[in-house]
């Protein structure tokens, strides 16, 4: 059953609209500040310790339909497609903007002002853009659906949920 879920201690504050079918973890935030708003498309994972915060005022992030956000991930992007994954702990900065089928590795920074093509593979230095993989998103696509249903199934077992 796609539901949206999101866990009693994971905080959103200002003007955020959560799509159906996201899963926000315990202690992950989703803050638009005065004047801002944030956009988070259908079927999204933010897990722990995620950061998504627009802090730009006048301006909306949006956030498109299933990505997947890991552990301790800060995002302050302007936009980011469908279908990527940020791995644990990397960063992206103001500005960045990631289109669809994208994988930002673990403990990468992106840059402010950065723009990631379609399918591109994003790592810490020295490599930084390693390659474009044209069917990357699809590839994601099937994993994330199995990892939805195992937290849809699970996570109301285990955490509080808001209302």
């Amino acid at each position: 059953e796609r539901r949206t879920i999101i866990c009693a201690d994971a905080t959103i504050e200002g003007n955020v609209k959560i799509g159906l079918g996201s899963i926000l973890h315990p202690k992950s935030k989703v803050v638009a500040f005065p004047g801002s708003s944030i956009i988070i498309g259908e079927n999204n994972i933010l897990e722990e310790l995620v950061s998504i915060i627009n802090s730009v005022e006048g301006s909306t992030m949006t956030i498109g339909d299933g990505n997947l956000f890991e552990v301790a991930s800060h995002i302050e992007a302007t936009s980011i497609g469908n279908k990527n994954v940020v791995e644990v702990l990397a960063r992206v900065e103001k500005g960045v903007k990631i289109e669809n089928g994208c994988n930002i590795g673990m403990k990468a920074i992106v840059k402010p002002n950065t723009t990631l093509s379609d399918g591109v593979v994003y790592s810490s230095p020295p490599l930084c853009l390693v390659h474009s993989v044209p069917d990357a998103g699809e590839i994601h696509s099937a994993l994330h659906a199995k990892h939805l249903d195992f937290l849809y199934d699970k996570l109301p077992n285990f955490h509080v949920l808001k209302q």
